[in-house]
């Protein structure tokens, strides 16, 4: 493995101390931030995909131990959509942009120009590769602090107000029971570049607007505009 430029080091340097986290080999922690795309570029150096393996792993077993602990009550079901949306790669990718790991991933030129420092694949799989390096340099208990104020704690409000829940599949189970129709999603304003849109959506049922929800990607969007239109046709239903 050939070992980064000082000003690699020290910039990857800098961003850890940013966190509290002291690491003996920063080389690892910059292959666990070079992309397969980077790597074919520079004679196959190694990539991070085996450490984003093991951080994978590594997480799922944080993510769950934290999900049952808070909440005891819940069984595999709920726990495991939960665990889905904190693991998701959109989710990742918003915790990774947010530490500002992005700009010290290596990209190759094509993956570079085509947005991939962006996408949060990319991002959200660095992450894990993070993860993956730290694990074995640090203690555990520092690890799980780490994924626990990153990654987790900055979603917990998300995940107590029910964003990891699919209220499409609610909402259409709802309107055809009630008024034996589908939910009709149309797109009202886009707005934004193209790496950072922001969509808003309308959801109908029965010909009338039920729900508004915006959000940046069309699919986020639809989903809270359905939470509105189901919560909306459940509270008439219940009154």
């Amino acid at each position: 493995m050939s070992r980064p430029d000082d000003k690699r080091l020290s910039r990857i340097e800098e961003f850890l101390e940013r966190y509290g986290l002291r690491v003996e080999n920063a080389a690892l922690v910059s292959q666990a931030l070079t992309h397969r795309s980077y790597a074919f570029e520079n004679n196959g150096i190694p990539d991070n995909e085996r450490l984003e393996f093991l951080g994978d792993a590594i997480l799922g077993c944080v993510v769950a131990d934290y999900l049952c602990r808070r909440y005891p009550d819940d069984d595999e079901g709920a726990l495991s959509r939960k665990k889905g949306f904190l693991v998701s790669r959109r989710e990742l990718g918003r915790r990774a942009d947010e530490m500002g790991l992005a700009d010290l991933i290596l990209l190759g030129r094509g993956e570079e120009s085509s947005g991939g420092r962006a996408r949060s694949s990319v991002v959200g799989s660095a992450l894990e590769a993070l993860i993956g390096a730290l694990f074995g340099q640090i203690s555990f208990d520092e690890l799980r602090e780490f994924i626990h104020s990153r990654i987790l704690e900055p979603n917990r409000e998300a995940i107590e107000n029910n964003a990891h829940l699919d209220f499409k599949s609610r909402l259409q189970e709802l309107a055809q029971k009630r008024f034996q129709a589908v939910p009709e999603y149309r797109k009202t304003r886009e707005e934004g570049p193209a790496h950072d849109r922001t969509f808003v959506m309308e959801v109908y049922v029965d010909g009338v607007l039920r729900g508004v929800g915006e959000g940046q990607r069309i699919k986020t969007a639809e989903n809270r505009a359905a939470r509105q239109a189901y919560e909306q046709m459940i509270q008439e239903s219940s009154s």
